[in-house]
């Protein structure tokens, strides 16, 4: 502390005089005296003051844009909202694993005021915060709440929500997760990489479905080996995004819908506006081992309508079979079926609009389909695949196509080409043949001996075939040239009718329905 003298340390002398004027000036200078002590004292302390703040260091926080917060939790879910009277709180544990303090310049309920999760961060009740730190190897919580009406039919079926974290101008977030519907869920809790999955059949077991409530499968629902999955007629099974269904090699699913009450498999929107939306949900993965079926089913709204391969990447007919009978495949982002190495049998299926392939037939195989419409008229972005695609190689090499044969079929699309047959040269067997099909090829296509009684059609307007495609019905117009196209010879005994139960006349139509 700088030194500061005592008033009388400055030669001030306190005499006895008897003289009025010196006693008035010794008076007045002993005040002044005190005075300029106590200012000095009251600078010295500002001074130590402001010298004390200046010590005091500013926080220095982590700028690395690579710096990143770690959660106790990726996905906060909210399973028991129904036993609790339609609200539930989850708590979230935010960390900063570095050795330097942490600036969250944000921390924000994605869905904000509108949304039916609720957030308190770090003891503030509000869907946004903002710098928030948090310093060296220490955390902070975060807690959620819901609130929906599980009886509410109008409500979801999955409310879903995110919290955004905003470091360094990066951003993470985890999910919310909320069931919005009384249904059955599926909650995938094991994982395999970023794949959440639930078995709901076992090895051995022989597992049905309902068909009372909706099933809502969150990440993967798994028949695993030797397992059967049974799905009755009049089922609603939604998936929510990247989830989907895996028959794992050695397992077995059985859709057995029905005219009046097909299976439905799709998103958990239900408002109009997703109804004909593309890439909500991913899959129906399907690997070798046995038998499978799927019967009088409409899948729409995925990624892949249905995916089969085998695992092993060697060909066995008994053990790759997968039969597709009376069944709608609709609005995939990527493919309405994608085959490898399989063998597949479809009668009365109708696989359209797809940002990809409505079918892709790959690596060898054997296939039949008969009575099929496969019609391409994307909308979106500009679709550079066919609608039917066959294969019999990859980088590895080349497996053979020993069977591709299709019957009164109709493939049609917007784009000038609508069949590519993609063989390897000089290698595997690649086996096809086209009977009485309506095709959309290039004008210089070869109608060879393979494809017998069959048209190339210059179409390219779906309206040029079909009344009210815009409503995925497909209905063939009056005029359209699929009419009476097929073959009364290639229609099997069991699928005397139509998708929509009119029987087929003689001859037939092409394509899945008849008018």
């Amino acid at each position: 502390m700088p030194y500061i003298p005592h008033p009388g340390a400055l030669g001030i002398a306190y005499g006895n005089g008897s003289g009025n004027n010196n006693n008035t000036f010794a008076s007045l200078n002993l005040q002044f005296m005190r005075a300029l002590y106590f200012l000095r004292l009251l600078t010295c302390c500002i001074a130590l003051l402001l010298l004390s703040n200046a010590c005091r260091r500013t926080p220095l926080y982590n700028t690395d844009e690579g710096a990143r917060l770690r959660f106790s939790s990726d996905t906060l879910l909210f399973d028991t909202v129904f036993t609790t009277v339609g609200s539930a709180t989850r708590v979230l544990k935010v960390y900063n694993p570095t050795s330097s303090t942490l600036l969250l310049s944000e921390i924000r309920l994605a869905g904000g005021n509108a949304s039916a999760f609720r957030l308190n961060i770090d003891g503030l009740k509000a869907p946004v915060a903002t710098r928030v730190e948090i310093e060296p190897g220490d955390s902070l919580y975060v807690f959620a709440a819901v609130t929906v009406q599980p009886n509410n039919v109008n409500s979801p079926l999955i409310v879903a929500d995110s919290i955004l974290f905003t470091l360094n101008g990066q951003r993470q977030q985890v999910n919310l997760v909320a069931w919005g519907q009384d249904a059955h869920y599926i909650r995938g809790t094991n994982r395999l990489g970023n794949l959440r999955y639930k078995i709901v059949a076992g090895t051995n077991a022989d597992t049905s479905w309902s068909a009372d409530k909706p099933i809502v499968v969150y990440g993967y629902a798994v028949v695993d080996s030797a397992g059967t999955l049974r799905i009755p007629a009049g089922a609603r099974v939604h998936f929510f995004r990247n989830s989907g269904l895996w028959v794992y090699r050695g397992g077995r699913l059985l859709v057995e819908g029905t005219q009046t009450q097909p299976v439905n498999f799709q998103g958990t929107r239900l408002e109009a506006d997703y109804r004909d939306l593309a890439g909500q949900w991913d899959r129906i993965w399907i690997n070798e081992g046995a038998a499978s079926r799927i019967k009088w089913a409409i899948i729409r709204n995925a990624f892949i309508g249905i995916q089969a391969e085998t695992l092993i990447g060697r060909y066995q007919p008994d053990d790759t079979f997968l039969e597709i009978y009376n069944t709608k495949i609709l609005n995939m982002s990527g493919a309405g079926i994608l085959a490898r190495l399989f063998t597949i049998k479809g009668v009365n299926n109708l696989v359209a609009n797809c940002g990809g392939y409505c079918a892709a037939l790959t690596l060898g195989g054997a296939y039949e389909f008969r009575q099929c419409t496969f019609a391409n008229f994307w909308t979106y972005p500009i679709r550079k695949t066919p609608a039917v695609l066959l294969n019999n190689y990859n980088n590895s090499g080349s497996l053979p196509l020993s069977q591709a044969d299709f019957y009164n079929c109709l493939i049609v699309g917007s784009n000038e080409e609508e069949l590519v047959l993609d063989a390897a040269l000089n290698a595997s067997p690649f086996s096809y043949a086209f009977k009485n099909c309506q095709l959309r090829v290039k004008a210089d296509f070869t109608l060879t001996s393979a494809f017998a009684s069959c048209a190339k059609n210059v179409l390219t307007n779906d309206r040029d075939f079909f009344t009210d495609s815009e409503n995925s019905k497909y209905s063939l117009k009056d005029n359209s040239p699929a009419i009476g196209f097929g073959n009364a010879a290639h229609v099997l005994p069991e699928f005397s009718s139509d998708l929509e139960g009119n029987p087929w006349k003689s001859p037939p139509s092409a394509g899945c329905f008849e008018k």
